[in-house]
């Protein structure tokens, strides 16, 4: 134990410390009672005390429990427990037998490594998240739960390994990822807070891990990464031309990339209420209904590959105030059927829209928004087709190309504005 005054390392039980002679634990003279650090006056009888209690001992500020460097400590995953090339039943309980008499040796062990690299990695983790998984003992089961933070090696040559199997340690809180590592995907890991990141690599994706708020120094150092703001300054190094993808991110709000390179994939998003940023269509393929039904987007500046038409990408977004469009796209439109799947179907508080110079038709892009009060479309526009600005109750002015011809549905005048009582100006 410690001295509560001068923090000198005493005997266990010690009433007073034997080098400076505070008492520790002390007590009114008059009434027995225990008095608290500091205290001028008993607090149960109201003596004055002739020595004030020693003040309470201020703890000291708690270390980084895990850093770059691995823990000596580290158990280290053996590489020669894999399965023979027979794999006969014998064979199959012996290596069970193995490795559950290696857990039974490590219980409670905090941290682990590897051996021999990837191989040794594959060897260690496939044998606790594969099919075996399932025929192992409790002390597999076990030994996973303790783990805290998984140090993964450097090796002699790049390589790529599934971090998603690391959902099987559900108290995961610290990775490293050496530099050999090429390619980073973390899924379904609850508990993760801390990532080390490589200072390069091809490709990036997180995925339903809602504890984690880290700084990527990787990502360039003005980058700072967490589920709830995204910002990318510059390129993600590498000569890959793999996107980073951001999905299943419930309580993510902004994402900003001043990437022109690297491409974004957002899914599942559902609180996103600002983005900028070069996107991927290799998830939502063509880019259609991108952010259909996101009711918490309020401002887009979206920059995208060349594609001919873009259907329904922001239709239901009923909160979306501006948006700015870059890249090379023909046609914008909806899907036939509900006001809602215009290409800005439903986005009743849009005021503000820049449009690409590229393009050149559009059909119910603009239906039921009602907060909409002028517009300017783009000077190539070529046709504005039926149910264009239909329902747009509140637009007032519209300048539209003086080569643009404006296309109604067989037998109506006005079906491409209709309740629209907009003026048309022609430039």
């Amino acid at each position: 134990m410690k001295c509560i005054s001068c923090k000198k390392t005493i005997e266990d039980g010690s009433l007073f410390c034997r080098f400076c002679g505070a008492k520790q634990e002390l007590s009114c003279p008059e009434c027995g009672a225990v008095l608290l650090p500091d205290s001028v006056f008993c607090s149960k009888c109201g003596t004055k005390l002739t020595v004030p209690a020693a003040p309470k001992a201020e703890k000291a500020p708690a270390k980084k429990k895990y850093t770059s460097e691995c823990p000596k400590d580290a158990v280290v995953l053996p590489a020669n427990l894999t399965k023979s090339d027979d794999c006969n039943v014998d064979d199959v309980k012996k290596m069970i037998e193995n490795f559950s008499s290696f857990w039974r040796s490590h219980l409670g062990s905090k941290v682990i490594t590897f051996e021999n690299g990837p191989e040794g990695i594959s060897a260690s983790l496939d044998f606790c998240n594969s099919e075996y998984t399932n025929m192992a003992t409790k002390e597999t089961e076990d030994f996973r739960k303790s783990v805290e933070a998984i140090y993964f090696p450097k090796a002699e040559y790049d390589y790529f390994y599934d971090l998603c199997n690391l959902a099987e340690f559900p108290s995961l809180k610290y990775l490293y990822l050496s530099d050999s590592l090429y390619c980073v995907e973390i899924f379904n890991m609850p508990a993760l807070t801390e990532v080390r990141y490589p200072s390069k690599y091809d490709y990036f994706c997180l995925c339903n891990c809602p504890s984690l708020n880290v700084s990527f120094s990787e990502i360039r150092s003005n980058a700072k990464v967490n589920l709830t703001n995204v910002q990318i300054s510059g390129d993600v190094y590498n000569t890959s031309d793999r996107d980073i993808s951001i999905e299943n991110c419930p309580s993510l709000k902004s994402f900003t990339s001043t990437s022109t390179r690297n491409k974004i994939q957002i899914k599942k998003c559902p609180s996103l209420e600002y983005i900028d940023a070069y996107l991927s269509r290799g998830i939502h393929e063509d880019y259609n209904e991108y952010f259909k039904n996101y009711t918490s987007l309020k401002k887009a500046n979206i920059r995208f590959d060349y594609i001919e038409e873009i259907t329904s990408m922001f239709s239901g977004c009923t909160s979306l105030e501006s948006v700015s469009l870059e890249g090379t796209v023909k046609c914008l439109s909806g899907r036939s059927g509900a006001a809602e799947d215009g290409f800005f179907g439903n986005c009743t508080s849009l005021r503000e829209v820049k449009l690409p110079d590229s393009v050149t038709y559009i059909t119910s892009a603009f239906k039921n928004c009602t907060s909409l009060e002028e517009i300017t479309l783009p000077a190539e526009l070529e046709k504005i087709h039926e149910d264009a600005f239909a329902g747009c109750t509140s637009l007032r002015t519209i300048h539209i190309p003086m080569n643009a011809k404006i296309i109604n549905r067989k037998g109506e005048d006005s079906s491409a504005f209709c309740d629209c009582s907009a003026s048309i100006i022609r430039y």
